[in-house]
Formats: structure tokens, C-alpha cells, sequence
């Protein structure tokens, strides 16, 4: 029994410390623009136009140099090349970057009865919102963080480039949809058919 209320005090305990972090977390007093730095914490959404990753900041780089430790979803627009110029490098989860944004609290839709997206964005601990401004997300020169995200994204990548070697037409976007999950690259009467 003594064994029993230890475990409740241990849970009361940390129950009233995650409550408190997410209070905290809704007035952090750092919304504004800002450039922080941080780590990718998972592979980056891409498609065209846009960029979208989670971001765990640790350095709030403007001004006077402040620690913090936040996720942050971060949207930024690309700018499709020009001839000669190269892509936009591929970031894998455990890059080091910087980037110039506009941090917001994670809110929701206003419509009655629509997505629940502030709930969901919590379940996915993230902390703010932020919209990259240029020049975007910058690759800083550091050791990548190692991770099993990280491991994953390459071997994802080399498979994916593979694919395209391999073959082209339908049959490698069927393979890169199915075996890559990268739906966009079917056909929608393929995704029809599936």
C-alpha cells in the first residue's frame, strides 16, 4: 500500500508538471519574428511550392542570445529554379538550421464542427506555427543529430532514386506511390483503381 501512494504522488507529480508545460507553452513569451535555430525533427513535407517541417528550436539567435526548447511547424514557399540554378537541398531529420519567421500559437479553425486542428497540433507537441520568411530555411554546417528518422529518410531516398533510374512512365510513379507512400506521383486513375 505504501508502494501504491508513491506511485500516485509520482503521477499527481507529473501530471501537475505536464500541465504546467503546456500553460506555459500557450504564453511563451516569444511569438513575434524572430531568427531561431534548431534541429529537424522529422522528414520534411514537400511538394510544389512549398516546404513544410517540424523544427526543434533550442536558440533564439536575435537579440540578445535566449535558450528555449520548443517544436515549431514551419511553412516555407520555394521558389520553383530557374535554368542553372540548383534545387532546394533536401533536409533530413537531425540537420542543424536557422531561419528567419514569424512565430504564432498553434490555433485552430473558427468553424463550428470543423477539424479539431489546435487538439491535433498538441497531440503532435507542437508548440508554434511559423512561416519562414527569406531567405528560408538555412542548412548550418554542423554534424547532423543522428536518429532512427534520420536513418529511415536516407534509405527512403536511395530507393526513391533507384526507382527513377530504373524505370520511368507509370510503373515507377505506381512503385513510388505504393512501396514510398508519394501518392502525388500516381495518376488519379491509377489512385482510382488502388
Amino acid at each position: 500500500s505504501l508502494v501504491a501512494l508513491a506511485a500516485l504522488c509520482f503521477g499527481a507529480t507529473v501530471s501537475a508538471s505536464t500541465r504546467a508545460r503546456v500553460f506555459a507553452r500557450a504564453e511563451l513569451p516569444w511569438f513575434g519574428t524572430h531568427t531561431i535555430e534548431g534541429v529537424v525533427a522529422s522528414p520534411p513535407e514537400q511538394a510544389a511550392g512549398w516546404r513544410r517541417l517540424e523544427v526543434d528550436i533550442d536558440e533564439i539567435v536575435d537579440g540578445p542570445a535566449l535558450a528555449v526548447s520548443a517544436r515549431v511547424l514551419v511553412s516555407e514557399p520555394l521558389a520553383e529554379p530557374s535554368a542553372g540554378e540548383p534545387s532546394v537541398r533536401a533536409l533530413l531529420p537531425g540537420d542543424r538550421v536557422r531561419l528567419r519567421a514569424k512565430l504564432l500559437p498553434p490555433h485552430g479553425f473558427r468553424n463550428p464542427g470543423a477539424f479539431p486542428r489546435q487538439r491535433f497540433l498538441q497531440g503532435r507537441r507542437i508548440d508554434a506555427l511559423a512561416s519562414a520568411r527569406a531567405p528560408g530555411v538555412v542548412l548550418i554546417d554542423a554534424p547532423p543529430r543522428l536518429s532512427l528518422n534520420r536513418l529511415a529518410q536516407i534509405v527512403h531516398d536511395r530507393v526513391r532514386d533507384g526507382v527513377a533510374r530504373a524505370s520511368d512512365g507509370e510503373g515507377a510513379r505506381f512503385v513510388r506511390g505504393v512501396v514510398l507512400g508519394e501518392r502525388a506521383a500516381m495518376s488519379l486513375t491509377t489512385q482510382d483503381d488502388f
